[in-house]
């Protein structure tokens, strides 16, 4: 059945992969996009995280934003951050339930130079990616590409629990997740934490949104997964706090790079991206050509 599907034109039209594919999921209206700059702008992530995304996504590592409610900004922050892949590479966006894998015979010899884009991991939409789908794109990890992805859970413990034990992925799988981000969103006059859509307030600046830890992901000496935080988030002051210095043996061999060129790399990128705040560029447009001029002048 699968082959007499796949044959047809009708199921081929799925397998555009240069173009996202019910990318934003089911909303009343579609979320507005915003370049990583606007969320720096938001106070959602600080330059420095995004610095260390930008590098890790460079070197190739994959990551996941995941946030238990909807609307919560993960989509709209993993597609700012697509622009960091660089342009050479093949960008990826699967399909959903529609995904044939076709991908991987139209790119025989090229997994080490690809992402994986999906816009969600569940079995809420069609247009998201679940079940024995969702496993093989992790295990494709193992062979070069990298992933690129978002999911529902509060807490890095939740989303990993949740990829074990409901799709079972291994522990070599999911420490090839180079970064973890958890979002979550507050009731801006209260202080609470928002669980559920329904619970939205209404009103302008009345939500706040917010990357509340950042993980990075290893395989421990006893290979089992490890949590590393590197990053939470605290209300008083709203701000990031980041604790990088114990995790630089870690981000050296994740990027290929000395700790000392890890730091040098995290300073001159944080700055740009500080520099690009101050002068108010921050248009998706104008913050992808900067973004591609500071990739050649590097």
């Amino acid at each position: 059945m699968d082959s007499y599907y796949y044959r047809s034109s009708r199921y081929r039209m799925f397998d555009d992969y240069s173009e996202p594919f019910g990318w934003w999921g089911g909303h009343w209206s579609p979320p507005v996009p915003l370049s990583v700059i606007q969320i720096i702008e938001s106070g959602s992530m600080n330059a420095r995280m995004v610095a260390l995304a930008w590098l890790m996504i460079e070197r190739r590592n994959s990551l996941m934003f995941a946030s238990e409610p909807p609307m919560a900004g993960k989509t709209t922050t993993m597609t700012a951050f697509i622009d960091f892949i660089p342009t050479a590479q093949r960008r990826i966006y699967m399909r959903g339930m529609y995904e044939s894998f076709q991908f991987e015979e139209d790119g025989k010899g090229q997994p080490a130079n690809s992402w994986l884009l999906v816009n969600e991991f569940s079995n809420h939409l069609p247009t998201y990616l679940w079940g024995p789908k969702a496993s093989r794109t992790f295990a494709l990890q193992l062979e070069g590409y990298c992933l690129g992805g978002t999911m529902h859970a509060d807490t890095a413990e939740e989303a990993i629990a949740q990829l074990r034990h409901e799709l079972g992925v291994s522990d070599e799988e999911l420490a090839k997740i180079g970064l973890l981000f958890i979002v979550r969103m507050y009731n801006n006059r209260t202080g609470r934490p928002i669980r559920d859509e329904y619970e939205m307030p209404y009103g302008a600046n009345a939500v706040l949104r917010r990357v509340a830890t950042g993980h990075l992901l290893s395989l421990g000496d006893d290979g089992k997964l490890k949590l590393n935080l590197f990053a939470h988030w605290e209300r008083t002051g709203d701000q990031h706090n980041l604790t990088l210095e114990p995790h630089l043996p870690l981000i050296a061999a994740r990027t290929g790079l000395s700790e000392t060129r890890v730091i040098a790399e995290l300073d001159e990128r944080e700055q740009f991206l500080t520099d690009l705040c101050a002068r108010g560029v921050h248009n998706i447009p104008t913050v992808r050509a900067a973004i591609d001029k500071f990739r050649h002048e590097v």
